[in-house]
């Protein structure tokens, strides 16, 4: 996901049958701020903060969002 600052993405398995994410298997997640000028090689995108402990609140704010989907966003 993508907010005005960071983009946020979270890896999990996916029930095919479903067509359904399983959250609970969470294979990876990736965590990028986009505070600083973007450049053609993406530079800010060259360290993932996922596993920064000053970024654990973001990372449970943007998951939580994440896991809520997108028509939560619409309230």
């Amino acid at each position: 996901m993508r907010t005005r600052r960071w983009r946020y993405i979270e890896w999990v398995g996916f029930n095919r049958t479903a067509a359904t994410p399983r959250w609970a298997d969470l294979r990876g997640s990736e965590l990028y701020d986009h505070t600083t000028k973007d450049s053609v090689e993406n530079a800010v995108e060259a360290r993932n903060l996922v596993a920064d402990a000053a970024h654990a609140d973001v990372v449970a704010q943007l998951s939580a969002q994440l896991r809520a989907g997108w028509r939560a966003a619409r309230r």
